[in-house]
């Protein structure tokens, strides 16, 4: 026994301790009947322990609580590192008593050694399982390491494990923290209902298409995800619909997204359609600061109704901002006159009103352009680190001190200040502060700073003042000193203009299209006018003359 040691490459991690010891019971009653097996470890004399753990341990037990047995039986063969693993795998699948947790472990490896031999039907095969069985087993992996600590325990059971691990690691810790504990998780049954309530999303019901690979690249396409329950039947062979969604995090994004997108296409091009708001649901925090940005205002509870009122009359379009309906166009009723014909507010916007707040929008969505192109530029501005500068000739080494000495002292705060002292050890250090004595040695080693490091001086003090990536007011002076310095950083400023330049082709495409629309729509509304006016002036006639002929009788 002294001369063996354990395998570090054995999947069995469970010892069943009760187990254990009946074994120890028959072992010190009857000996080892079947032999472990073992290899040369490269030492003479010396082995490693290749297959039979359990019986290993059990011998080793008794050979310390009784001072015996100090041997065991073993046959001993010539194996490689790959021979050795692949014998430790089948011998722990085969055993009866393994755990659903080892086995999961067991068929990883194996994939992870050679996933062309080891595919999910071959391994189906040689095990004889059935491929969902295999796949089921392999997703265990998934299960965030409190869930595989419990399954281990025996806290719940292997369905438990089933629809846990087939889950998102971020949903899993939901389930922990929501449901675990609680009447849902007492059952599988129970936890299949929670999930089914909680997380699952039905993909024929959303927002977005299912075929969109551009929405959410980091996703891509949902009909190619495998957290589709249609694109891993193995993985979900329960669920019958081929299009529920399995990440609810996922599906939350690509909503919000999609949400994004609609409500800037209809504030750029649809100015009729109110935005409006419940203060009963928690505010959408981007589509707010995009409405602020366009000057667009947005409704509030009192302000409108989904219903017609005394004080609300007048129909209109409304989108909803938050709440249940969050992303939907509905009709709405603003205030317009009341029941004695007295007019209170809003009647509805002429087609030249909207044209005109189409172009004002439009107008600040070119800002907007500019000031994006600035923020992407200043991002990867931010990331460069050895900035090519244009070189500066100083004469006189004490006016390339005293440039230093102010750069440091006045222009950069203590941010930059601690930047510059890192990365440039050149720098001397201050001297201690004293009543009295010039400081010409300070600044004599002042006026031997290069040229290089006096431009990294004077680009790090403009990104530290000017660098703030919160566009609010508007591209100036100082914003032209780091559009400066990317040009010579080597920053391709033509390809982020010319992105930016292209989402604001297509928007004005919509821009343009509406505001056709609603010429048409002016010039029909004009038209009928004086036709109204004369159809009018008509019927006052008439009944002018209806008038007269009752009176003459």
């Amino acid at each position: 026994l002294a001369d063996i040691s354990v395998s570090k490459t054995n999947p069995r991690k469970l010892i069943d301790e009760v187990g254990l010891q009946e074994l120890i019971d028959s072992i010190r009653e009857k000996g080892v009947i079947q032999p472990i097996l073992l290899r040369a470890n490269g030492t003479a004399g010396k082995y490693e322990l290749v297959c039979g753990e359990r019986r290993y341990r059990a011998s080793v037990a008794i050979q310390v609580a009784f001072k015996s047995r100090n041997e065991i039986p073993a046959y001993i063969r010539e194996l490689t590192d790959d021979e050795a693993f692949d014998l430790q795998i089948t011998e722990n699948l085969q055993r009866k008593d393994v755990h659903p947790l080892d086995e999961a472990i067991a068929y990883k490896r194996l994939q992870d050694k050679d996933p062309a031999r080891n595919t999910v039907q071959e391994m189906a095969t040689r095990f004889a399982k059935s491929q969902a069985y295999i796949t089921q087993r392999l997703s265990f992996n998934n299960m965030i390491p409190e869930f595989q600590k419990e399954f281990y325990e025996g806290k719940f059971a292997t369905g438990h494990a089933v629809l846990l691990s087939r889950l998102t690691k971020e949903d899993q810790f939901r389930v922990k923290k929501e449901a675990r504990g609680g009447y849902y998780f007492n059952t599988v049954d129970g936890l299949y209902e929670w999930i089914e309530r909680n997380i699952v999303h039905n993909l024929g019901k959303a927002n977005f298409k299912q075929d969109d690979a551009i929405l959410y690249p980091e996703a891509g396409a949902c009909l190619t995800c495998p957290k589709r329950t249609g694109s891993n039947r193995l993985l979900f062979p329960d669920i019958k619909e081929n299009d529920r969604c399995m990440d609810a995090k996922c599906f939350a994004k690509k909503s919000d997204l999609i949400f994004q997108v609609k409500l800037r296409e209809i504030i750029e091009t649809r100015p009729e359609v109110q935005m409006i708001m419940s203060s009963n649901h928690d505010s959408d925090k981007e589509a707010v600061k995009l409405t602020e940005s366009l000057g667009v205002k947005v409704l509030k509870d009192g302000a409108w109704e989904t219903y017609s009122n005394r004080g609300h009359t007048k129909k209109a379009k409304g989108f909803y901002l938050n709440g249940y309906h969050k992303g939907e166009i509905a009709d709405i009723y603003l205030p317009g006159k009341d029941k004695d014909g007295k007019k209170i507010e809003g009647p509805e916007k002429p087609a030249a009103v909207q044209i005109a707040e189409i172009n004002e929008r439009e107008r600040r969505n070119k800002e907007l352009d500019l000031e994006k192109v600035h923020k992407v530029t200043l991002e990867k501005l931010q990331l460069v680190k050895d900035l090519k500068n244009p070189q500066c000739k100083l004469k006189s080494p004490w006016d390339r001190a005293i440039m230093v000495f102010l750069l440091l002292t006045e222009a950069a705060d203590y941010q930059a200040r601690d930047k510059i002292k890192s990365a440039l050890k050149t720098l001397p250090k201050q001297p201690a502060y004293s009543a009295r004595g010039y400081k010409f040695d300070y600044f004599e080693k002042l006026g031997k700073i290069s040229d290089s490091e006096i431009n990294f001086i004077i680009r790090t003090i403009c990104l530290e003042k000017y660098g703030n990536p919160k566009i609010i007011n508007s591209i100036d002076e100082k914003s032209t000193t780091l559009r400066l310095i990317a040009s010579y950083a080597g920053i391709d400023l033509k390809s982020i203009e010319a992105a930016q330049a292209d989402i604001a082709v297509k928007r004005q495409d919509r821009v343009k299209k509406r505001i056709a629309d609603l010429q048409v729509k002016k010039k029909e509304s004009a038209s009928k006018k004086p036709k109204a006016a004369a159809a009018a002036t008509a019927k006052v006639s008439v009944k002018k003359v209806v008038t007269k002929k009752k009176k003459s009788k």
